[in-house]
C-alpha cells in the first residue's frame, strides 16, 4: 500500500516517523474518527427553533401574534416519528371516516326544505371536489399535530354559506384584536376575519372596507385548550416531545453506527513503528473502498512493520442496542398515553397485559376521552356556524356518526338468545346494526323458541329401551339408522306444530 501524504503539519511533527502512542479509531457513517471523538459523540442537539427576530418584527407590525411554538417543527416531528404520525392519522380517521348526518332537533318540527338545503351543501362543500369527511379529517389532523385548526368560510351575494375549505394550521396567525387572522407564506399574506364578524375586511390589507371588493372570507377557529396562550392551542403530544426527540436520537445514533453494510462498528488500534501516514491511509481506504453496501465483501491487506500490531476491536453494540429497544418501548408508551391510543389500533401487537378485557377498556377510554369529545365539538361547531348562521337551518343539527367499537361477534350471540325469548324483534336488531326496518312489516313481530316438549317418566323409559334396542340391532346399516332417526325427528316436529296450532 503506497503511503499517502494526508497528515497535518503538526501531526507530522509529533510522530517523527513513529507513533508516539496507540491510535484508536471508530468507524461511523461519516468516516473513521479517533476514539476521543467517539467519547464526545452525542446525538445532535436541536438548534433553537424560535421565530426569527425579522419574522417576529414583521408579525408585530401587523398586529399578529406569534405561535407559542414552531408549528413547522411539530410537523417535522410527525414526519420523523412513526407513532406520533400514526396516532394523529388514526384519530383523524376515527373521527371523520364513519361519516356525518343531519339530525332533527325536534322530530315533530321537521322541515324538508331546510333538510334538502343543508344536505345539498354538505354533499358538495367546496370547489375542490372534497367531501365533508375529507375536510374534517384534515381539520383533526391539524388538531392532533399542532393543536389548532382553521376552516375558511365564504358567503354568496345573498349572505348565505357557499363554501368551506381547510386552511393549513401552521400558516395561519391570529391578530391581537381576536377578530382578524392572516395566512402567511413567506412574504405573502392573506387576511381573514373571525366567523360572524359583520364588518367587511379587505383580504389584501386587513383594513375595514365599505365595498365588496376584495372582501375577506371568514375563519372558523377551533383549538385545543392551552393555558400558556389565549390565541392558540397545543397538541396533546406536547408533554411527549422529549420522548419523540429521544426516539429520533436513537435512530440517528443507529444510522451513524450501524448503516455500514461492509464494516461493523469497532476500534482500530495500531501499535509499533508504523509509517506516519498509515492511520490516515487505513481510514481513507475503509471510507472509500470498503464502507457501504456497494463495496461489501472487499478485503483490506495490511503489511505490518517489524514488531507492529493492528487490532480490530468490535464495540459492545449488543448491549447498547438492547438498551435502546427497552428505552424505545418506554418512549413509545409516552406518546400513546398522550393520545389515549390503544396499541393495537395503530398496528402494535401488544401481548400479555393488553389482552382480553384490558384492550376493551382501553378502547372505551380512547373513544370516551378523545374521539367522542372531538366528534361532539366538530358537530357543534358546524351546527352553530355553517348550519344555523350560514345556511339559516335551525331545525337540524350537524352530527358525526359515533365510532362503532362494539364486539359484534359477542353481541350477535346475546341478541340471538334474547330474540328467541321474545325480548327483542328483528327490527330492533337491524336498528342496532344501522339497517332499516324490514319492508314486509314482519320485523316488528316477537318470537319464542318452542323446540322442547315435556315428557313423563314412563315415556322416557320406553323411549330409552326402544332406542337401545334399535342401536344394538346389527341387521340395520348405519345409513338406515340415520334415515329412521331423521324420519322420527320430522314426525316430532309435525306433532309439535299441530299441538301449538
Amino acid at each position: 500500500m503506497e503511503p499517502k501524504k494526508a497528515a497535518s503539519a503538526s501531526d507530522k511533527q509529533t510522530r517523527k516517523g513513529r507513533l508516539a502512542k496507540q491510535s484508536q479509531f471508530v468507524m461511523t457513517s461519516s468516516g473513521l474518527f479517533p476514539i476521543d471523538v467517539l467519547r464526545k459523540y452525542q446525538v445532535d442537539r436541536t438548534h433553537s427553533q424560535q421565530i426569527s427576530r425579522a419574522e417576529s418584527t414583521f408579525l408585530e407590525k401587523k398586529g399578529l401574534v406569534s405561535h407559542p411554538f414552531n408549528a413547522k417543527t411539530l410537523l417535522e416531528f410527525q414526519e420523523n416519528n412513526a407513532y406520533f404520525d400514526a396516532c394523529v392519522k388514526q384519530i383523524a380517521k376515527d373521527v371523520a371516516a364513519p361519516g356525518w348526518r343531519l339530525v332533527p332537533i325536534d322530530e315533530k318540527q321537521e322541515d324538508k326544505a331546510q333538510l334538502d338545503r343543508a344536505k345539498a351543501f354538505f354533499d358538495d362543500p367546496n370547489d375542490r371536489d372534497e367531501s365533508m369527511s375529507r375536510i374534517i379529517e384534515k381539520i383533526i389532523s391539524d388538531w392532533g399535530a399542532i393543536g389548532w385548526t382553521a376552516t375558511e368560510h365564504s358567503r354568496g351575494v345573498d349572505g348565505t354559506t357557499d363554501g368551506i375549505w381547510h386552511v393549513p394550521a401552521q400558516t395561519i396567525y391570529a391578530h391581537e384584536d381576536h377578530i382578524l387572522f392572516a395566512q402567511v407564506k413567506g412574504t405573502k399574506k392573506k387576511w381573514f376575519k373571525r366567523f360572524g364578524t359583520p364588518e367587511n375586511i379587505s383580504s389584501l390589507t386587513g383594513d375595514a372596507v365599505k365595498n365588496e371588493k376584495h372582501k375577506a372570507n371568514e375563519i372558523i377557529w377551533y383549538s385545543n385548550y392551552y393555558a400558556l396562550s389565549e390565541f392558540y392551542g397545543a397538541t396533546n403530544a406536547l408533554p411527549a416531545i422529549g420522548a419523540i426527540m429521544g426516539m429520533m436520537g436513537v435512530r440517528t445514533y443507529n444510522l451513524a453506527f450501524f448503516e455500514n453494510y461492509g464494516v461493523p462498528a469497532g476500534l482500530i488500534t495500531l501499535e509499533g513503528e508504523w509509517e506516519e501516514e498509515s492511520a490516515d491511509q487505513i481510514r481513507d481506504f475503509i471510507d472509500a473502498e470498503i464502507r457501504g453496501s456497494d463495496n461489501a465483501h472487499k478485503t483490506i491487506v495490511l503489511e505490518l512493520p517489524e514488531g507492529g500490531k493492528a487490532t480490530w476491536s468490535p464495540l459492545s453494540v449488543e448491549v447498547k442496542e438492547g438498551s435502546f429497544t427497552l428505552w424505545n418501548d418506554n418512549l413509545r408508551g409516552e406518546i400513546l398515553v398522550c393520545f389515549r391510543m390503544p396499541p393495537y389500533r395503530i398496528a402494535i401487537a401488544a401481548v400479555g397485559s393488553l389482552g382480553g378485557n384490558v384492550a376493551d377498556e382501553m378502547t372505551k377510554i380512547y373513544n370516551q376521552s378523545i374521539i367522542g369529545p372531538l366528534k361532539g365539538d366538530i358537530g357543534d361547531m358546524f351546527t352553530r356556524t355553517v348550519l344555523k348562521q350560514g345556511l339559516q337551518v335551525d331545525k337540524y343539527r350537524f352530527e358525526l356518526i359515533p365510532l362503532d367499537i362494539r364486539d359484534l361477534d359477542k353481541l350477535s350471540i346475546l341478541w340471538d338468545r334474547i330474540f328467541k325469548l321474545g325480548v327483542i324483534n328483528a327490527d330492533w336488531i337491524r336498528a342496532k346494526m344501522g339497517e332499516k326496518e324490514r319492508e314486509d312489516g314482519l320485523g316488528g313481530e316477537y318470537y319464542i323458541a318452542a323446540g322442547l316438549l315435556p315428557v313423563t317418566g314412563e315415556t322416557v323409559e320406553k323411549r330409552e329401551a326402544a332406542l337401545n334396542a334399535w342401536m344394538e340391532d346389527e341387521s340395520l346399516k348405519i345409513s338406515e339408522k340415520i334415515k329412521t332417526l331423521e324420519a322420527a325427528q320430522a314426525a316430532i316436529r309435525e306433532q309439535a306444530e299441530r299441538e301449538s296450532g
